[in-house]
């Protein structure tokens, strides 16, 4: 199951974030690209990410967020409606280390 995660876009920025839970693992994919991009990288206008957690870490997130009895379509959903708002993965990787949640992220470039 895939999702919108977080959309923004104006003249300088373009935020694409996808929510993907495939096996019982949660995958948040993004892209970032436009002209504030390489400004603030200085490394092409695109930025690719990747915050990854395994099928355990992601029963753990579930849970912590009260909908891990849910269908895949509603525990998403919460996952959006929590911290899909301002799109920031940080946001994400800050509440599973507060609760002993791990996370794999990656980054090109």
């Amino acid at each position: 199951m895939k999702i919108t995660f977080h959309h923004y876009e104006d003249e300088d920025i373009t935020i694409n974030i996808d929510a993907i839970l495939e096996d019982g693992k949660l995958l948040l994919d993004g892209l970032d690209y436009g002209k504030r991009v390489e400004e603030l990288r200085g490394m092409g206008d695109d930025y690719e990410y990747k915050l990854s957690l395994d099928k355990e870490n992601t029963t753990k997130l579930f849970d912590s967020l009260g909908v891990a009895d849910k269908t895949d379509k509603q525990k998403l959903a919460a996952m959006k409606e929590k911290f899909g708002k301002d799109g920031r993965i940080s946001e994400i990787e800050k509440y599973c280390d507060e609760h002993n949640i791990k996370t794999e992220f990656f980054c090109w470039p």
